[in-house]
């Protein structure tokens, strides 16, 4: 049976619920564009879960600090799916990871169902934004980007992945100005080369049933040119992508 937004057919797992329903509150609480359906991320969560668990692990909490004293602190809960990004204790963005076959470029099944969610949860962010006359300004920014990648994060750093996704995702979706306030907001991102930094990146892009376009990484080698700033800076162990049991 075809899952649908009102109809998750996947059971959250714990740690996923409280990611997502930490998410849903944030944003609640500070714009108030997911008010009409308060439970959307975590339906999200769950219909992704259930397109992909069998390819995505559970991560559960990363957490990166930045290299040096002046850039701002940056805190990722990555599972895999979801990556909520806080910049000085403030949420900035929400990264909702969309997972591709990598092999032939085509999206897995189930894919139709999460992108019910992600087209509302885009309407929702877009009238937002043309009601604060084009964009979400202020210290409570927030930006949601919606993303795609190949499911197998294999041992790149699942925070610096993240980070490349929601960047080039808001270029490819035409949010212009989120890519100018993920360069601004963040001492370790595109590494001071601002724009540049993204035409060398090697990605491709996709489209499904004319939906706005999602930007995969095709060699993430050629994404670590857009931070350089973290090139000295090595995350624990535990901090790192570790394979985890199947759900």
């Amino acid at each position: 049976m075809k899952a649908t937004p009102s109809q998750p057919t996947s059971t959250i797992p714990d740690e996923l619920k409280e990611i997502a329903t930490a998410m849903n509150r944030k944003l609640d609480a500070e714009m108030g564009f997911l008010r009409d359906d308060p439970t959307e991320m975590e339906q999200c969560v769950a219909l992704a879960l259930s397109a992909f668990s069998e390819r995505e692990p559970i991560i559960g909490a990363l957490i990166t600090g930045a290299p040096n004293a002046s850039a701002a602190e940056q805190v990722i809960a990555f599972s895999g799916l979801t990556a909520l990004v806080k910049v000085r204790g403030e949420v900035k963005a929400v990264c909702v990871v969309v997972p591709y076959e990598s092999d032939h470029g085509e999206p897995l099944p189930g894919l139709e169902a999460v992108y019910e969610v992600l087209d509302r949860l885009s309407a929702s962010y877009d009238a937002h934004c043309a009601a604060s006359g084009g964009t979400i300004r202020g210290d409570k920014t927030i930006d949601l980007f919606l993303g795609a990648t190949a499911a197998d994060f294999q041992n790149r750093n699942a925070a610096e992945m993240a980070m490349v996704l929601a960047t080039m995702n808001a270029r490819a979706r035409g949010f212009e100005h989120a890519v100018s306030m993920a360069t601004s907001n963040s001492g370790r991102v595109l590494a001071n080369n601002g724009m540049k930094a993204l035409d060398e990146v090697d990605y491709k892009t996709f489209t499904f049933q004319g939906r706005k376009p999602f930007a995969s990484v095709r060699n993430f080698n050629s994404a670590k040119l857009m931070y350089r700033s973290l090139a000295d800076f090595d995350a624990p162990p535990s901090l790192k992508y570790r394979p985890s049991a199947k759900l």
